[in-house]
């Protein structure tokens, strides 16, 4: 893909899962938690980023954060700093987790996404505190972790598959 759309596009897409997770999707709670598209896809994109690419992993994070403050009932830029917080999180546990790797195995995406969006659920909350706006944390984050879990998995084989050749995946295929 031509590098000059690539930013363009995927905040068109945050664009379009935004106004799907604002108007669709808030139908299709599960004990008051929602699929959090607008942080499914961040996390897809920035855990298949090149390494060291901190560029375009700042511009996902602040496009995320962006359409995140939208919905959200915080001041303007609590998310985009938490987003920039979860990036270098997660891409200094990649950076450890791909020593002598070339590869993303699904378990390295499903711990971390699962430690990402706890500590995102947490530091809302804890902005919530300081700022005063509405925003809880209980053991209900259980269950909209396991409800974007299942939709991050998906947005992780998608992604995976869609640019394999990209990704360096040089298995030996017999037949």
């Amino acid at each position: 893909m031509n590098p000059a759309l690539k930013i363009p596009i995927i905040i068109v897409l945050f664009f379009i899962f935004t106004l799907l997770q604002a108007g669709f999707l808030a139908y299709f709670a599960i004990a008051g938690q929602m699929i959090n598209l607008i942080f499914i896809l961040f996390f897809v994109l920035i855990f298949f980023l090149k390494p060291d690419d901190y560029i375009q992993g700042f511009l996902i994070s602040t496009a995320a954060g962006f359409f995140l403050d939208l919905l959200l009932p915080s001041y303007f830029g609590i998310s985009i700093f938490i987003l920039l917080l979860i990036f270098f999180i997660q891409e200094a546990s990649l950076h450890f987790l791909r020593q002598g790797q070339d590869k993303y195995p699904f378990f390295y995406f499903a711990s971390l996404f699962s430690a990402c969006f706890i500590l995102y659920g947490a530091l809302m909350y804890v902005s919530s505190l300081l700022f005063h706006f509405s925003a809880h944390f209980g053991s209900d984050i259980l269950i909209g972790l396991v409800y974007n879990l299942l939709f991050a998995s998906v947005g992780f084989f998608i992604y995976k598959k869609s640019h394999q050749q990209e990704l360096g995946d040089n298995q030996l295929k017999l037949l």
